[in-house]
């Protein structure tokens, strides 16, 4: 037995058996820290509501302001002031047509068939009379003896929409 005991201890102190003494040094230290058990349950940390310490007021930050739809840009002095515009919009060109009339052409977000829509109403209101011609992008517009035409392009995105008068 004394071999025995001697053999084991060389093996030992040899450096062969190290994952048995790993083994013996790591298990019970596992065991104890695996949570459960009652001495986990002592140690249990009780949940308590704290109310806030500082109160933020938002009332005097910056608000965002609503913007107005706008035109951006300068009509010419010419244009008829009884024409109304589809807003929002932006002058992107104005002159003269081959036929001499003047022209102004304005860009729109808006799909054409919300600013079909609107303005049909708006040239209503206002007191022209629309007639459509050919497939529908171009409108001629009548009031008393006045004749304006309205070309309605779809620009994808958004949409162009030209008077000439």
């Amino acid at each position: 037995m004394s071999q025995l005991k001697d053999s084991t201890i060389t093996r030992l102190r040899g450096g062969r058996c190290r994952g048995a003494i790993l083994i013996l040094i790591v298990l019970p230290l596992v065991v104890s820290c695996n949570g459960s058990g009652t001495a986990s349950e002592a140690r249990r940390l009780k949940t308590i509501d704290v109310p806030p310490a500082l109160e933020v007021h938002t009332i005097n930050d910056p608000q965002a302001r609503e913007r107005v739809p706008v035109l951006v840009g300068v009509l010419p002095a010419d244009f008829p002031s009884d024409l109304p515009l589809y807003i929002p919009a932006s002058l992107i060109d104005f002159g003269r047509t081959d036929e001499g009339h003047r022209s102004v052409s304005l860009l729109t977000p808006h799909k054409p068939i919300q600013v079909r829509r609107r303005l049909d109403v708006l040239l209503a209101e206002r007191g022209w009379a629309a007639t459509a011609e050919g497939d529908g992008n171009l409108t001629t517009l009548r009031k008393g003896q006045r004749r304006v035409r309205l070309h309605i392009e779809d620009a994808h995105p958004g949409t162009v929409y030209r008077f000439e008068y």
